[in-house]
């Protein structure tokens, strides 16, 4: 199982095939829309010349890009000032390089009964099951069974297996850990015939193994 540390990763990438793909170390890459798009600038910025009045304060600000890529913030007096690539750093809502991400994913939590004392979990994508846990294993264990039973109790009250979606797994149940190695803003390239171009997160990542 995976470390607590870290945020959830987005479930939208993350299918069947793709967290094969993961496990084979085949895949190293994700792609999500762009809903808001940042950048943090670790230093003042100003413009040059007649524009030298023109400035932005560090910190976390918004920004717009032009269809070339180029990035512009919005300056003090109100203008767009141009800031250059080794000025800024993307701030990505799903993290930075360094950050860890937890993979959530469609899976089924097996108990042995209605006043359970073990679970597992098994994965949809590959069939493997997980770690078992126990009463005897501890606390944690305890309140991963404890979990696992509410997991049952609000989506089948009968107790009967069945596959869970990614959305509701928990932190514990997890087993894929990734840590985030770059960050870009790239632009999808024309969609059935429609130059959409719609600005994505391109998020680059390494599989931490035994986290």
């Amino acid at each position: 199982m995976v470390s607590t540390k870290g945020r959830a990763a987005p479930t939208g990438p993350f299918n069947a095939e793709m967290i094969r793909k993961v496990l084979a170390d085949r895949k190293t890459r994700f792609c999500v829309p762009v809903k808001h798009l940042r950048v943090n600038l670790p230093i003042s910025v100003s413009g040059d010349g007649p524009f030298r009045d023109t400035f932005v304060n560090a910190g976390i600000h918004d920004v717009e890009l032009n269809p070339r890529g180029a990035a512009f913030v919005i300056a003090n007096n109100g203008r767009a000032l141009g800031i250059k690539p080794n000025e800024f750093e993307w701030h990505c809502p799903y993290g930075s390089p360094g950050d860890r991400l937890w993979v959530r994913e469609d899976f089924v939590v097996i108990t042995d009964g209605r006043h359970a004392t073990s679970i597992d979990v098994v994965y949809r994508a590959d069939g493997e099951f997980g770690e078992s846990y126990n009463r005897d294993g501890g606390v944690d264990d305890s309140d991963r069974i404890f979990h696992a039973m509410r997991i049952e109790e609000r989506c089948l009250p009968h107790y009967a297996p069945r596959w869970r979606p990614s959305i509701h797994m928990p932190r514990w149940a997890s087993r894929i850990l990734l840590e985030i190695t770059d960050v870009a803003v790239e632009r999808v390239q024309e969609i059935g015939g429609q130059d959409l171009n719609p600005w994505i997160w391109a998020i680059t990542f390494k599989r931490i193994e035994n986290a």
